[in-house]
């Protein structure tokens, strides 16, 4: 790792993430990329082409750009944007490897890549961070659908760097692009705050847990917000990112290529959504499970406020699930009980709501779900002028159970026939983030619940929603009418509310058309 000393706004601290070489390991079957060829083939994964991507570097010496005679750049056109002259640095190289090479990338078609140093672009270059306030940063130079960031630094005052994330939490929405960062791989430094105390960025951590973990600084907006959001295996948090950037190339390809998902696929919260729910919660570091720390007994079992796992993020990434998310397609949530969609194991949404309003989708699961998860993303909404009068609004998410009158009834408090473990509401105070993860869930209807809440300082906001749910566990259970897995007072009601002619219903146990004494005393055969 290098250090440079801090200067002013116009010069400020870099520390690069830096090493010479590549770890051994294949990362991309362990990001989930090898279950994706075996499930769709190889010819139809999404490999980046025809997107425009951007490479912000911090100079080793002189040097950030790349060697174009590798093999992994020789079929690629590199802009360099300056400023100086791009010698090549073995960290770029490394980082543009994972990130669109044609040997080692997953999206090696991605193309033509536009090449900054981290100074310029922070300054003149694109955020124009010490222009007036007045100024907005650049417009890009083409349509750059993502961004990757392998650096760390400050410009050496709370002040000077909160002017920065905010020009990029601006250019995030003015420009639709999704910006992946790199946190620092040290667990006990937590000085550098550039890019990783950004509201509308996706920060990366390394699978093994080695490097910083600890929330967002208090003295910045936002302070004590988890960070990183998600992980890839690496031997560094530089070679990482490039990783999640590629995965998320792999989504805004999957969108164009395929007209019946929507634009609104591409959109960064929608895209940031879909990369944390699908990411694999199964393994973390050492000999510990991942947790959000939800609540496990008494009335608030199966509520958190930390809507991460506090080294893991929400696990590491895998373009299999995150493919399959996409691929459930948009299904706009409902306003009320009549307009709610039954939705599919996997989807998402950009869901718009208005204060104390909420979206919803129901579920129906004709038998026991293993794996439950879910995320909502949305971003920090900063105005020309880059001062404090910035909103972001506070969404809660919360999975409840409907009962035989499609009334919504909560599952905070409910007890292990009901979920196995995990959380079935988040409601983060400072996140831009909720997360609902959710092991054993019982068969039957549920609801997924959006609300924006009051008092984060938004009237309205837009949220990227994605979720997936594994496959049910499906099996034939005599007398279990309402399909929950299990064979109570509620299938009884059911019968009772069908009672008299009524063809297919379930209730028709003895299978006569109707719904009678006969089926009744058959479910009390089961009971």
């Amino acid at each position: 790792m290098m250090r440079i000393r801090p200067i002013k706004l116009s010069g400020p601290l870099f520390i690069c993430l830096l090493a010479s070489t590549m770890a051994t390991a294949d990362f991309r079957e362990t990001a989930g990329w090898n279950l994706l060829i075996d499930r769709i083939g190889f010819e139809n994964v999404p490999d980046g082409s025809g997107l425009t991507i951007g490479m912000v570097e911090a100079a080793d010496g002189d040097n950030y750009g790349l060697n174009l005679s590798d093999a992994n750049f020789t079929a690629h056109t590199i802009i360099d944007q300056g400023p100086g002259s791009p010698g090549v640095s073995s960290h770029a190289n490394n980082v543009g490897s994972r990130y669109f090479g044609t040997v080692e990338s997953m999206t090696p078609s991605a193309d033509p890549i536009h090449l900054y140093e981290v100074s310029g672009w922070c300054l003149d270059g694109f955020l124009r961070a010490n222009y007036s306030s007045s100024t907005p940063p650049l417009s890009m130079p083409a349509p750059i659908k993502t961004w990757n960031h392998s650096w760390i630094g400050s410009f050496g005052s709370v002040n000077n760097d909160q002017i920065v994330l905010r020009r990029l939490d601006y250019s995030v929405n003015r420009d639709e692009t999704i910006m992946a960062v790199g946190v620092d791989n040290d667990p006990d430094n937590d000085t550098l705050p550039l890019l990783d105390h950004s509201f509308n960025v996706i920060s990366v951590g390394l699978r093994s847990g080695n490097h910083d973990y600890s929330d967002t600084d208090l003295a910045y907006e936002g302070g004590g917000r988890m960070k990183p959001h998600i992980c890839a295996k690496s031997s560094l948090t530089s070679f990482a990112t490039p990783v999640v950037t590629s995965a998320a190339i792999m989504l805004v390809d999957q969108v164009r290529s395929d007209t019946s998902l929507g634009e609104d696929g591409e959109q960064p919260e929608v895209v940031k959504a879909v990369l944390l729910a699908g990411a694999d919660h199964q393994y973390s570091i050492g000999n510990n499970s991942w947790s959000n720390q939800p609540s496990d007994n008494g009335t608030d079992r199966g509520l958190t406020i930390r809507p991460l796992d506090d080294v893991q993020g929400a696990g590491q990434v895998n373009v299999d699930r995150n493919h399959l998310i996409m691929s459930g397609g948009q299904l706009f949530g409902g306003v009320s009980p009549p307009t709610t969609p039954e939705a599919s194991l996997q989807g998402w949404d950009r869901a718009f709501c208005l204060v104390g309003n909420k979206r919803t989708w129901n579920f129906t699961l004709n038998g026991a779900v293993d794996e439950v998860s879910i995320v909502a993303t949305w971003n920090r909404q900063v105005p020309i002028g880059f001062g404090t009068n910035w909103t972001l609004g506070d969404f809660n998410l919360e999975l409840v159970k409907l009962d035989i009158d499609g009334e919504p009834e909560s599952m905070v408090g409910s007890g292990p026939e009901v979920f196995e473990s995990g959380n079935v509401r988040s409601a983060s105070i400072v996140d831009n983030i909720e997360h609902l993860y959710i092991r054993g869930l019982a068969a039957g209807r549920y609801q997924l619940q959006l609300q924006l809440e009051d008092g984060g300082g938004a009237s309205n906001a837009r949220a990227g929603i994605a979720w997936y749910f594994s496959e049910p566990d499906v099996f034939d259970l005599p007398g279990d009418i309402n399909g929950d897995g299990t064979v109570n007072v509620d299938d009884l009601l059911q019968l009772l509310a069908e009672y008299g002619v009524c063809t297919g219903c379930p209730s028709d146990l003895d299978g006569d058309l109707d719904t009678d004494v006969d089926d009744l005393l058959e479910l009390l055969n089961y009971l």
